[in-house]
């Protein structure tokens, strides 16, 4: 089975590695492309996979799966572009992995009746991430493909196209909002003198640490926050300011105004 990879940038140089290690153990052949060619030759060397120089190189292969790694809002315009090179997507496997581009929208752009929208997440590269995913198509062919993940990520196949959609700000966008928090924090920590270094640790496994004991246990998170808080405390006073100042409420606006940018970058879907 080969493989063409459209980009080379952050998002497959995170996301991808694992996948390719699995699947070529199974025989599947990786090419990738970028029109600058610079960041295709560097993907192509670390991953040991196929570079393509020219779009002319593109079209002499027949590809059973395409991944076009770019922005939403590139997307019409550069599959266009390889189409006019005189490219073929039109039996190929389109595996998306592009906020709020729906299977439609593929379709109707790459001329292919195969898509699969896959939203991972950046742990991914630690070997702990999380995909969402998303087909019409038949679902031992979708697990098929997506299996080649297990070693990076684990998989959720979802019931709707609209579930990829809503559920993108959480697991797609999510580790931003733990960096963020955990930014916030570590400041606050060196403004006591700490070090860059313990205060990064410190937040790090404080984290992880609070992961692991909610992945292994049969509590839910409230109940957990609570095992953590006597009143009164330490810990009481905190979350009463953070009531206070209706987090919750900034939460969950916070994910409203990122679901209306999801539904902006169907655009013209």
């Amino acid at each position: 089975m080969k493989h063409l990879i459209l980009g080379a940038g952050n998002m497959p140089s995170a996301l991808l590695p694992g996948y390719i290690k699995e699947a070529k153990k199974s025989g599947h052949e990786f090419f990738v492309f970028t029109p600058s060619q610079t960041k295709a030759l560097t993907f192509s060397k670390e991953n040991e996979i196929g570079f393509l120089k020219t779009f002319e190189d593109i079209a002499k292969i027949s590809y059973d799966v395409v991944w076009p790694c770019m922005k939403p809002q590139l997307f019409r315009d550069a599959i266009t572009e390889y189409i006019n090179q005189g490219v073929n997507f039109k039996d190929s496997t389109i595996i998306s992995m592009m906020a709020g581009k729906s299977i439609e929208t593929i379709k109707n752009i790459t001329t292919s009746d195969k898509v699969i929208r896959l939203m991972p997440n950046t742990p991914s590269s630690v070997g702990e991430g999380v995909n969402l995913i998303y087909s019409d198509l038949d679902e031992s062919d979708v697990k098929s493909l997506m299996s080649f993940f297990d070693g990076s990520a684990k998989n959720f196949f979802l019931s709707s196209e609209k579930q990829i959609d809503e559920l993108t700000p959480f697991s797609g966008s999510g580790p931003a909002y733990f960096f963020e928090f955990s930014r916030i924090f570590e400041d606050k920590i060196k403004s006591f003198g700490v070090s860059d270094e313990i205060a990064k640790e410190l937040m790090a496994r404080t984290m992880k640490g609070a992961s692991v004991m909610l992945l292994n246990s049969d509590l839910d998170s409230k109940t957990l926050r609570e095992n953590v808080t006597s009143k009164g405390g330490v810990t009481f006073e905190a979350l009463e300011t953070f009531k206070n100042h209706e987090l919750e409420d900034i939460f969950s606006k916070a994910i409203d105004n990122a679901i209306i940018r999801n539904d902006q970058l169907k655009g013209d879907s």
